[in-house]
């Protein structure tokens, strides 16, 4: 039962071929037995998965403050915040958005880790690494689902 490193990720065909008369545990598979390893293996690949998304939104949206559409209109009301220049409001919200995501990948991994654990311990079966890596792919999908209403609706 040593510590495996991550990601750990063996051939899947030992789970799933040639089950019957045999153990539970194959011989050059990686399991994972504490919360601990389980939490660790979700948070990273959470933080594979859901970073290119957020990486991308968050660029999207610095872009967008940084160079706002041009109006054809010259109005000429006095700014709120002349002092502070266009570039530290784009930087502000670059870092809000990478600070949701990390807080999201954190909760996210913490809900999956513990359900995932839940069930295997439950059910008496062996938490394969694997299991880490399908529920935070999960997880990321069903995140990307619930913004389609959103943007629909934006349209």
């Amino acid at each position: 039962m040593a510590n495996p490193r991550w990601p750990s990720l063996y051939d899947p065909s030992l789970e799933f071929f040639e089950i019957p008369n045999h153990n539970a545990e194959q011989p050059g598979a990686v399991y994972l037995y504490h919360y601990s390893q389980i939490f660790t293996f979700t948070l990273y690949w959470t933080l594979c998965f859901y970073s290119p998304f957020f990486i991308a939104c968050a660029g999207i949206a610095f872009l967008n403050v940084l160079f706002p559409p041009r109006r054809s209109v010259n109005n000429a009301l006095k700014k709120r915040n002349e002092q502070r220049s266009r570039i530290t409001l784009a930087v502000i919200v670059l870092l809000v958005f990478l600070g949701i995501s990390v807080l999201s990948v954190v909760c996210g991994a913490t809900v999956v880790s513990l359900v995932l654990m839940g069930l295997f311990r439950s059910g008496g079966f062996s938490f394969s690494t694997w299991v880490p890596f399908c529920g935070a792919g999960i997880l990321v999908l069903v995140s990307l689902l619930n913004s389609w209403p959103s943007v629909i609706h934006i349209i």
